[in-house]
């Protein structure tokens, strides 16, 4: 299963911005090819922007079978931290600072990271929730098949936009939910909770 909490872009060969995720085991990555959904606005609709992430989720996190890579949470950044070299080539540490592009919201009890796709214009989000000492992560669906499913179960709803390529493939899926229907999305599991990871300062 796959984490969904960092991501970094890059351009690869003019096709959609692929994404590096953190695996349950916080190794990232590549999607080689990915039918992603997105939202039209940063989450919740309308909600207001934190401009740090709050102390208590501030901290070092690892999976609890691996110590060599962590991902750190400080008060306006992210930072992947690996001793592993040759990760498809990308540094091993990578920061992410909120921003205009990374914005931090709160709906209840879940810290919303929005992620904006600078091809796309539209933002991928994920969920964060602190349970003691682990931090849970959600996210949507992001493989090809299950996109396609997810976004069929949405259409009964909320309005669900597709955006194909040439080829007549859906690229990704938009949508635009309210406060509202966010919080039955997060109540109807279109959020998958995947493992958490553990505190360790």
């Amino acid at each position: 299963m796959i984490f969904f909490f960092v991501y970094l872009h890059f351009k690869i060969n003019n096709k959609m911005k692929k994404s590096i995720l953190i695996s349950t085991s916080i190794i990232l990555l590549l999607l080689t090819s990915c039918t992603a959904i997105l939202f039209k606005t940063s989450q919740p609709k309308d909600g207001a922007n934190l401009k740090e992430f709050p102390a208590k989720i501030c901290g070092k996190y690892a999976h609890v079978e691996k110590d060599s890579e962590t991902i750190e949470i400080k008060s306006n950044y992210i930072e992947y931290i690996t001793t592993k070299k040759n990760l498809n080539d990308l540094s091993s540490n990578s920061k992410m600072y909120i921003s205009d592009s990374l914005q931090l919201k709160q709906l209840k009890d879940y810290y919303i990271v929005s992620i904006k796709d600078k091809e796309t214009g539209a933002w991928m989000v994920t969920l964060l929730k602190l349970n003691n000492a682990y931090l849970e992560i959600y996210y949507i669906d992001f493989d090809d098949k299950e996109a396609k499913a997810t976004a069929k179960k949405l259409k009964k709803i909320i309005a669900v936009k597709e955006f194909k390529k040439e080829n007549n493939e859906v690229k990704y899926y938009l949508i635009d939910p309210s406060k509202a229907e966010l919080e039955m999305m997060i109540d109807k599991g279109f959020f998958k909770k995947a493992e958490g990871v553990k505190k360790i300062n």
